[in-house]
């Protein structure tokens, strides 16, 4: 078998070379697609996979897939790609790749060739979405294959390589170890110290860490005298005894910007942020996001700390960067453990101009992120004296906690035996200490460790419940439990179903016959629960922990659960039915988002109480919108939609089937959405309002689809069935009919039809709403010739979008006033208004909405004499919109269509196609720049 024709380097700067040549391919992207090829060297790889990993921000991915294909066969010759319509890959006999041959041999254990092939890490330079966790596999394997090399043989030689492979791969503690146990083994244990202080600078200059037990213990085992000087970490971790680690963690903050305190649950990771707040110059914002579990609740959540309005998820960054920049202080996020993989970004973001403290039961992986370790207290060493036991941070803590409940209680020389094993059986964690040091109130040390044996005893015993897997967490909660009185135990039990804070009543609503108040100072005097009494009505939580483990600990562990089920939905029924504003319905039913949850996680499970608990779920619609819980929201509606039908109302089922669509709607194939809400439309005639929504809704998918007439259709029924609606229904439905008519071009129809919605959106109370029809008015009304109304309309818009702060908002504000500009024959000062219409929309994160811009900003360069620039805009918007099935209305295309008569008037209908094909091949980021680089004369937003 003849040689392959083509090598490719993927180790280091990205290379395709032959005997004789050195490929040059049309676009970066074309060459990434190489090498996404070239990791699969042998495989054929779905196209679609392909064009999501390469393209991933571009609707026409499938079309640039195809022209990059044909580039690299034009480049490497056909045969060098083989596919189908469906799969694609390299041809291994046309092309040889050195990380192909790399994983073969690592498999072979020739691992000293296979990294005599690493010549740097994977694809340096090249930081695409799939390249950085296949860097990592790689690195991985590179790492195992170097120890593994130095295992088998510790000579001169393989040690030089793996030296150099610690230079292109960074610090990697394993390959140290492995160099470390390499000199050992060969006697030479001044290299191997050397060794370990080499990782010791890297791992301090890194992440202000030490090295690991792992790589102490193999100085330790080397025949040395220095191993008794190796100093091993020792934390302090509680207000009492922790002094040094507060002092250390503000001079840390003092230098970076991002340090996370990272450790078990109980060790004390809040009270320190607390105490740090507390000696930190400036103003201090504390955040728990305990109930949070999406990046969306979590950036609501440090809004309302910083006193900021309630932006979409899209702006909220943008706003909390802004207000930091202008107010340095310290933010401290607690209990972020649960949003470690979904809001880690958000936190990377704030921490580029901000100091931030988290609190974590993981680490956030964040480059610049400094870690410190939060673990147990230390015990006091065997013979320590009476003043040393009671100077050690967990007898410390014991005694503080003890003599909050008792003021008589002390450290002594006939308890301190017990304190000690109290403390040492509790494995050292604070909460744990605490728990058992608030017993003292009626027992004694000695006494408090005979009730946890017994208790552990007991549990263990009882059905395998909790057993030595379990920490001692767990089991320090489960004595504590037992030790309650039969109120307070079901006090506590119904208590661990809210998974955020209730009251009093609440709790009363779940256990009835019981002496409610009583039990929750007990429980509260227990540490089992948490009460904050500084707002009108006392409000109580219990810690995430504790509530896990409290349910496993009855025999009636479902006893509440129906209650609790119907105790949200009573909440968020007379939140729906109350008098309130719309936008104060949403902040109570904000306060109460965790507790819904919690509720509609056992309905999903036990099937039980259907209609009460579909209820719960349709009033939280709203909410779910506003908040970004549609997904959460969604997957418990789709639960429901599988259970069988003769199970759920057949009315109530269709508006389970409404509401799923609602919440999916244009996110999903367009076809599909309106085939689905067609067939919902039967079910639910003959109630107006639920047929009206999906009317409203059939009309806005057919609008998107380009389905003019049967959009308006729809429309027309639904306005004529005005009643019982409320004005802000009645102003979704006109403003729809007006973008209808717009669309087909009645302009003076759209103009009356969103002046109605506009009387209508005043007195609804929906800002944001009100915003997106002052700016369509205003450019029908430019469109009409009336431009001071249309102005007036603009500037009232934007002073609503600075009340929200909400900037995606303004930027289609922007956009359509540009718009207004160029129907008022002001393409001079259309151009800087669309272009900080592009810089806001991009600063949210909303590229969607470049399709739309595009067009305009074309129009306005085309008539400003930049036709170049102009046509490239026009190929990625209308190329944008015909790949994802939205055709331009006719407005648009009519006013597409002037502008190229001006713009033929310029070029050559060559250079027009070239440009046009060019620009829709372009990445956003390019046409980007070119726009907002374009030669206009500065102006300010009006």
């Amino acid at each position: 078998m003849a040689a392959p024709t083509w090598k490719i380097k993927t180790f280091g700067s990205f290379e395709v070379t032959s005997k004789d040549a050195i490929a040059k391919f049309r676009t970066r992207k074309t060459a990434g697609l190489v090498a996404l090829l070239a990791i699969r060297s042998g495989e054929r790889l779905s196209r679609e996979s392909l064009a999501a990993l390469c393209w991933p921000d571009s609707d026409a991915g499938r079309q640039s897939l195809r022209m990059a294909i044909s580039d690299i066969r034009t480049v490497l010759g056909e045969d060098a790609v083989l596919g189908d319509r469906d799969r694609v890959g390299l041809n291994s006999e046309r092309v040889s790749v050195d990380v192909a041959l790399f994983e073969k041999l690592a498999r072979e254990k020739r691992c000293r060739e296979a990294l005599d092939l690493v010549q740097g890490l994977f694809l340096e330079g090249h930081e695409e979405d799939w390249v950085v966790p296949e860097r990592l596999r790689l690195t991985d394997m590179i790492a195992n294959a170097a120890v593994a090399m130095l295992a088998d043989d510790p000579g001169d030689e393989n040690a030089s390589v793996a030296k150099r492979i610690l230079n292109v791969v960074g610090c990697r503690e394993d390959i140290h170890i492995a160099l470390m146990q390499a000199y050992v083994r060969r006697g030479q244990t001044s290299l191997a110290i050397a060794q370990f202080e080499e990782l010791e600078r890297q791992l301090d200059e890194l992440w202000g860490e030490p090295p690991s037990q792992a790589a102490v213990d193999v100085l330790e085992s080397a025949p040395r005298p220095r191993a008794a000087s190796i100093s091993r970490p020792s934390w302090r971790h509680q207000l009492v005894g922790r002094e040094a680690l507060i002092e250390d963690v503000v001079t840390t903050l003092s230098q970076a910007n991002l340090v996370t305190l990272i450790g078990p649950g109980g060790s004390g990771k809040t009270s320190l942020a607390r105490a740090v707040m507390n000696e930190v110059e400036g103003t201090a914002w504390f955040v728990d996001l305990t109930s949070e579990t999406t990046a969306a609740g979590a950036a609501r959540a440090i809004q309302t700390a910083l006193g900021l309005p309630h932006a979409e998820q899209s702006e909220a960054i943008p706003a909390i960067v802004r207000f930091l920049r202008s107010h340095p202080g310290l933010l401290v996020l607690d209990n972020f453990e649960q949003l470690a993989a979904v809001a880690t970004p958000m936190v990377e973001a704030l921490a580029k101009d901000s100091r931030i403290l988290v609190t974590s039961r993981v680490e956030l992986g964040i480059q610049d992120e400094i870690l410190r370790r939060v673990g147990p207290l230390d015990l006091p060493k065997k013979g320590a004296s009476l003043e040393e036991v009671r100077l050690s941070p967990a007898v410390s803590v014991f005694e503080h906690r003890a003599q909050a409940a008792n003021d008589s209680f002390a450290v002594t020389g006939d308890n301190a035996p017990s304190v000690v094993e109290l403390c040492r059986r509790l494995d050292g964690l604070p909460l744990a200490i605490e728990l058992a040091a608030a017993r003292v109130v009626v027992h004694s040390p000695a006494q408090i460790l005979a009730s946890i044996q017994r208790s552990m005893n007991a549990i263990d015993s009882r059905s395998g419940r909790l057993t030595d897997r379990h920490s001692s967490l767990d089991r320090t909660i489960a004595w504590s439990y037992e030790l309650l009185d039969d109120d307070s135990k079901r006090t506590a039990l119904g208590a661990s179903l809210f998974a955020g804070p209730f009251t009093e009543s609440d709790i009363a609503t779940l256990v009835p016959n019981a002496d409610i108040t009583k039990a929750l100072e007990t429980l509260v005097r227990s540490s089992v629960i948490n009460g904050d009494t500084s707002s009108d009505v006392a409000r109580y939580s219990m810690f995430e922990t504790i509530r896990a483990c409290i349910p496993n600990l009855s025999e009636n562990r479902n006893e509440f659960q129906p209650r609790f089920l119907a105790c949200m939905a009573a909440k968020a029924r007379e939140v729906e039915e109350s008098d309130l504003r719309y936008e104060e319905r949403l902040r109570r039913h904000q306060s109460q988002l965790a507790n819904y949850f919690a509720a509609l996680d056992f309905f999903v499970e036990s099937q039980a109480s259907i209609p009460i608990g579909i209820r719960l779920a349709l009033d939280l619609m709203p909410a779910a919108a506003v908040y970004s819980l549609g997904d959460r929201l969604g997957a418990v509606l789709t639960a429901i939609l599988t259970w069988p039908n003769d199970e759920i109302d057949p009315a109530l089922r269709a508006q389970v089937v409404m509401a799923s669509l609602n919440l999916s709607a244009n996110t999903d194939d367009l076809d599909q959405s309106i085939a689905l809400t067609q067939a919902q439309l039967p079910k639910v005639a003959g109630n107006l309002k639920l047929e009206t929504q999906a009317k409203l809704q059939l009309a806005s998918l057919y609008k998107s689809r380009g389905r003019y007439k049967e959009a308006m259709t729809n429309l027309e029924w639904s306005i004529g069935h005005f009643d019982d609606l409320s004005h802000h229904e009645r102003a979704r439905a006109l403003y729809l009919a007006g973008l209808t008519a717009c669309c087909m071009g009645e302009h003076v129809r759209s103009l009356d039809y969103h002046l109605e919605a506009l009387k209508h959106a005043r007195k609804g109370g929906d800002r944001a709403q009100l915003i997106r029809i002052l700016f369509d008015v205003g450019s029908e009304l430019a469109h009409q010739g009336r431009s001071e109304e249309s102005l007036e309309l603009f500037d009232e818009a934007v002073e609503h979008c600075e009340i929200l702060d909400s900037r995606k908002l303004e930027g289609l504000t922007r956009w359509q006033q540009g718009d207004a500009l160029l129907y008022m024959n002001r393409p001079e000062d259309a151009v800087p208004i669309l272009q900080r219409s592009i810089e806001l929309v991009m600063e949210v994160g909303f590229k969607a909405a470049l399709k739309w811009i595009f067009l305009k900003m074309g129009e306005a360069l085309a008539k400003f004499g930049q036709p170049v620039t102009a046509v490239r805009l026009f190929g990625k918007a209308v190329e944008t919109r015909n790949a994802e099935s939205r055709p331009l209305a006719v407005y648009e295309q009519n006013d597409l269509d002037k502008t190229m008569e001006i713009v033929r008037g310029q070029l050559s209908q060559n250079a027009i196609d070239r440009h046009w094909s060019e620009g829709a091949q372009a990445s956003w980021e390019e046409l980007i720049e070119e726009a907002l680089s374009a030669g206009v004369p500065s102006a300010s937003p009006m």
